[in-house]
């Protein structure tokens, strides 16, 4: 008995066009000796038809072996697409988590600048890179995904000037409703990436995944940092 494996190598084989193209041209051959060899058909009719389904098979075969590279050519880049793909997701959730701790944190009613400067910081590890590697695969990918990415695109680009213009704040300075704007503007790109994530991630079977427990626990320690300014900075006044 075949093990599975060489079953699986035998399939490959029939698959070949060489195969595939014998068998037709074979088949073409057999309607031909079926047609002429029986003497009633034996007729210029006969030979007529016999002749347009040879040349019939004929076609088939050059069709089916010339269309060979085009359907291994087309495999190819779709596989080269699905791996692009697997990697911006991968990015997608990276990114994401930077601005759910950046958004959580500033809309919080205690923000200052200790705080601030983290939010500002995780915000600018926002990359368009990743995501313009999908540009030349958009022939590959759905539809739904290519929205998902170009939304991604269109999001970040919008923040880049924004963020890159804002400078980082005193450490103990109170920050004031400017920060609501900000987070706003953070949270759409956030969702966006987000989007890719869920779109993205049912194409290739991987579903999305949250961790919301890292997100508190990343605020906590900026506002922990915040509070240990505060009190190093009394201490100075006391002295």
């Amino acid at each position: 008995m075949q093990q599975p494996h060489q079953l699986g190598a035998n399939v490959e084989i029939l698959k070949r066009p060489i195969i595939i193209g014998s068998a037709f041209a074979a088949l073409g051959v057999a309607a031909v000796i079926l047609i002429l060899g029986i003497p009633k058909l034996w007729t210029a009719e006969a030979a007529g038809w016999a002749s347009a389904i040879a040349t019939s098979c004929a076609a088939l075969v050059a069709l089916y072996v010339g269309l060979t590279p085009s359907r291994d050519a087309a495999r190819a880049r779709q596989r080269i697409a699905d791996s692009v793909l697997k990697l911006m997701i991968a990015e997608a959730s990276e990114q994401s988590f930077y601005l759910k701790c950046a958004v959580g944190y500033l809309r919080r009613e205690d923000v200052v600048g200790v705080g601030f400067n983290h939010a500002r910081r995780f915000s600018q590890r926002m990359d368009l890179a990743p995501f313009k590697e999908a540009l030349p695969y958009f022939d590959a990918m759905s539809p739904d995904v290519v929205e998902a990415v170009t939304y991604v695109i269109v999001a970040i680009q919008r923040n880049k000037i924004p963020l890159a213009s804002t400078p980082e704040a005193e450490p103990m300075r109170v920050i004031g409703p400017e920060r609501h704007a900000m987070a706003a503007s953070l949270e759409k790109t956030m969702e966006a990436l987000d989007q890719l994530r869920q779109t993205g991630g049912e194409v290739i079977g991987q579903p999305r995944r949250d961790h919301p427990d890292s997100v508190a626990s990343m605020i906590e320690t900026w506002v922990a940092s915040a509070e240990a300014v505060r009190k190093n900075a009394h201490r100075s006044v006391a002295r």
